[in-house]
Formats: structure tokens, C-alpha cells, sequence
């Protein structure tokens, strides 16, 4: 049985509730997409995807989150 201490700490819902997750849960779906099931505001960011100025969305916690994502997709 795990208790709080053994999970992550995503953040506050839109309700006021903690959200807590398994590190085991966000390896298997993912920070970003346990997060939105918990009911946390996940935002989009614009995202430079190189010189010629191409734009994309990424879902992300912050801007410098969604760079990071980015940048891991294209490796």
C-alpha cells in the first residue's frame, strides 16, 4: 500500500484538492496526461521549432516545460 509519501505531488485541482500520483502511474501515462485526468489546468504553449519561425502547441506545465518536451520528442 503506498501512502502520500511514496507519490508525486502534481498540484491543486480546480476543486482545491492535492493531487497526488504514483511514480509508477506517470511512467506508464505520463506527467502532462495524469495531470488533465486529476482535473488540472494544463495549458498550450507556442513552441519555435526552428530558424524559419514554425510554430507548434505544446501541452505543458510552463513555457520553458514545453520547450524541454519539445526538445525530447525530436532526439
Amino acid at each position: 500500500m503506498l501512502n502520500r509519501d511514496d507519490k508525486v505531488f502534481l498540484g491543486v485541482n480546480t476543486r482545491g484538492l492535492a493531487c497526488y500520483a504514483s511514480p509508477a502511474l506517470i511512467a506508464e501515462k505520463g506527467e502532462i496526461e495524469v495531470a488533465r485526468r486529476m482535473g488540472l489546468e494544463i495549458r498550450s504553449y507556442p513552441v519555435k521549432t526552428d530558424l524559419s519561425g514554425t510554430v507548434v502547441m505544446v501541452d505543458a506545465k510552463s513555457h520553458e516545460d514545453a520547450v524541454d518536451r519539445w526538445l525530447r520528442r525530436q532526439k
